[in-house]
């Protein structure tokens, strides 16, 4: 298969519609106006075409993550509850946090592992795996109705998981600066469908013996009431799983070649290619990112003999703004899921403890409905945004949580002011609104993330370390996701136990947080300047 080119004469990136039989790959080819392009503001470069195809095979695997993470969101206080895990209403707050928490602990312990065998074994392997285990496990814990069962499968889910790294690596190796944005914006937007789908069937389908009595009122059923939400579930997994059996290409460099049986260059060729490049990577013809036809084991072998190897996780680690990148990185994801967990909680628990006294079909409608509008953000909206301001909007948006966390129990008084205390289920339109409007504020503060996944991608101290970045990150997202959920629950069962400050202890600590964050993130746009600088020289194209 020959490289592919566009009426300028320039290559087509992987990403665009090529070939599917064949995954090719070169290092791209000197352009005419590769150097105007170079020069130009990213505002006004004409973006590199995505690749529709493949794209959109990663967004249907990316997909099952968040539905296995999110689907319990809904029910996990009425299932500690009913099932007797917490003795009583005031104790959910600290049983369902460890819950939530167990996912990403094992997230945190088992992440670099996940990266490296996808770096050593192939992408679509290590993604199998992940599918596999999230489809028995899902079914596993539908069926548990004792706490260790719950516990272990809950627990188990987010150390058989890590699609989200091996994603996010293929994602940051197939495109550049001028079409990043977008790119990751589809990926970040298949979370917020997955915060839509799995809520859904949480919500709509727990305890379906009472909500759908026509269909599901069977001994069967009530005895196992959380187990249809976790059986739709399992089967997004397989649906996932059959395209990443089928459609999926394996991209790991080492796995092409040998599927390809393209002998291995020479070394007077490999020193001929490596001084052809360098000279085009001097030149700024080649941004970074952008691998065109070339899988990155061919790329390798031009660059710089410094960069050939792979880093360690410790040299990566002190690269220059790593140290503020994961540290940004940490913050973001502590307080959105912090945000995430509480509000769950905040609405479910009754009115005159601090809650919205709304129904798990309430709550369910309300995230879906954020995640909804979330979506058309993230598509249409973000990439927008970004690439008119760049790194500069990362601690605007990260702000918006300042005015999310105050507005809680604000809208709590509000509501027990007009509507007066209801029972649970019987919440009225102002409630139910206000919930909407608190959960469309989290999905608009949710652009963090795909703006988080670019800095990842950017702060890279070089091509070869691109993955093992990628498990930095994600092992401190993910050691994030394993303290919020514990650490918030317990906070706002505190706050509702003792009436310390009213009740409003949870709200009035993350507030401080979230400033605190905000003045910290000021200058990570200067931190990643430096750090791309660093990397140019390093890769000799130094301006």
């Amino acid at each position: 298969m020959v490289a592919s080119k566009s009426t300028s004469g320039s290559t087509t990136p992987l990403l665009a519609d090529v070939d599917d039989g064949v995954l090719e790959h070169a290092i791209p080819k000197a352009s005419s106006s590769a150097p105007a392009d170079a020069s130009t503001p990213l505002a006004r470069r004409r973006p590199t075409p995505l690749p529709k195809a493949q794209l959109f095979v990663l967004c249907i695997i990316m997909l099952a993550e968040p539905v296995s993470y999110t689907q319990i969101f809904p029910y996990v206080n009425d299932m500690c509850y009913r099932l007797g895990y917490a003795k009583s209403e005031k104790d959910v707050g600290f049983i369902s946090g460890l819950i939530d928490s167990l996912f990403a602990i094992a997230n945190v312990l088992t992440v670099m592992h996940w990266g490296r065998l996808s770096d050593k074994i192939g992408r679509r392997p290590v993604m199998c795996m992940g599918l596999v285990g999230l489809a028995v496990l899902n079914i596993v814990y539908g069926f548990s109705k004792s706490l260790w069962l719950t516990v272990a499968s809950r627990l188990m889910m987010g150390a058989l998981c890590g699609n989200g790294v091996v994603t996010q690596s293929i994602v940051s190796e197939l495109t550049d600066e001028t079409n990043e944005a977008q790119a990751f914006a589809f990926i970040s937007l298949m979370w917020a469908i997955g915060c839509i789908v799995g809520p859904t069937i949480g919500g709509m389908f727990s305890r379906p013996a009472e909500q759908l009595p026509q269909w599901f009122d069977t001994p069967f059923w009530r005895a196992n009431p959380y187990l249809l939400p976790c059986l739709l579930s399992a089967a997004l997994m397989v649906v996932s799983l059959f395209f990443s059996v089928f459609f999926l290409k394996e991209t790991l460099p080492s796995k092409v070649r040998k599927e390809q049986a393209q002998p291995a260059p020479s070394t007077e060729e490999r020193e001929q290619e490596r001084e052809a490049s360098n000279e085009r990577l001097r030149a700024g013809e080649r941004a970074y990112g952008a691998m065109d036809e070339q899988m990155p084991a061919e790329a390798a072998g031009i660059l710089p003999r410094e960069e050939d190897r792979l880093w360690t996780a410790w040299e990566i680690a002190r690269a220059p703004g790593m140290v503020k990148a994961m540290v940004c990185t940490f913050l973001m994801m502590f307080e959105n899921q912090a945000w995430d967990i509480v509000f769950i909680l905040y609405a479910y628990t009754n009115l005159s403890l601090g809650g919205l006294s709304l129904s798990n079909v309430q709550i369910g409608y309300c995230l879906s409905f954020a995640g909804s509008v979330g979506a058309i953000i993230q598509v249409f909206i973000f990439p927008r945004i970004q690439r008119r301001y760049g790194m500069r909007m990362y601690p605007v948006v990260l702000a918006v949580l300042v005015l999310m966390f105050p507005a809680a129990p604000a809208l709590r008084h509000l509501v027990r002011a007009v509507e007066g205390d209801r029972p649970r289920g019987e919440a009225g339109a102002l409630a139910i609104v206000g919930a909407c409007g608190l959960a469309f504020m989290g999905r608009v503060a949710a652009m963090i993330f795909p703006l988080t996944f670019i800095l990842c991608k950017r702060i890279t101290p070089t091509p070869s370390a691109l993955a093992s970045t990628a498990a930095l990150a994600q092992t401190v997202t993910a050691g994030a996701r394993a303290i919020a959920p514990w650490l918030v629950s317990s906070l706002f069962a505190l706050s509702v136990d003792s009436d310390f400050l009213g009740g409003n202890l949870i709200w009035g600590l993350m507030t401080i947080t979230v400033v605190g964050s905000v003045w910290y993130a000021r200058d990570l746009g200067a931190a990643l300047e430096l750090a791309e600088r660093e990397k140019e020289k390093r890769l000799g194209r130094a301006r």
